[in-house]
């Protein structure tokens, strides 16, 4: 089978109902490969419409979507502007009335599931964040995490926006060689029950 062969399209049915559907129409563009074509030859005009369909909240907003000034392979997103990874996935689902939807809903390879609220999500997240500021976490500080494949990275990647650390996950494997040649200042594993 040809790897770079297109497997499934999706119907004009489906479109219509999807979220990329809802962006054609607001954006009056009548087909995807319109679309495609003038993200890739407008790629500012594209991001920046993405961004504010999918309603991001920003605590500085952009002054500019892309500066490709140093070259096309060292491109420059969202010039000046700053947002909160946490805010965006967690905090604005419970800020618009959505906080008993289901944020999580996750399955084992045993068929065990678990569905975390956005309001159960939110402090779970927030609950983890006061202990890691405790543990001196903040801005720019490295944080390493080992997780198990279990539901446990919905808190932790959400938990190192609203501190501001920086992402270190790995394999168990793979932490301490990691960790040692790394600026990680403190470590977090879920461990299973």
């Amino acid at each position: 089978m040809d790897s770079t062969a297109i497997v499934w399209r999706p119907s004009p049915e489906v479109i219509e109902q999807s979220r990329i559907g809802h962006l054609l129409r607001k954006l009056q563009v009548p087909s995807i490969e319109a679309l495609h074509k003038r993200s890739v030859e407008e790629p500012e005009w594209y991001w920046d419409a993405v961004v504010r369909d999918l309603g991001l909240r920003w605590k500085r907003p952009y002054t500019r979507v892309l500066d490709e000034s140093r070259g096309v392979a060292w491109p420059r997103w969202f010039q000046g502007g700053l947002l909160n990874f946490a805010d965006n996935c967690v905090d604005r689902h419970v800020d618009a009335g959505r906080g008993a939807h289901p944020a999580v809903v996750w399955e084992g390879d045993d068929g065990q599931t678990r569905t975390l609220t956005y309001a159960e999500l939110l402090r779970e997240v927030s609950r983890l964040a006061n202990a890691l500021r405790k543990l001196g976490i903040g801005i720019r500080g490295g944080l390493g995490t080992h997780e198990h494949k279990v539901n446990e990275p919905f808190r932790a990647d959400p938990t190192r926006g609203r501190v501001g650390s920086a992402r270190g996950g790995a394999p168990a494997r793979t932490v301490g060689p990691r960790r040692r040649h790394s600026l990680t200042r403190r470590g977090v594993a879920a461990l299973r029950r």
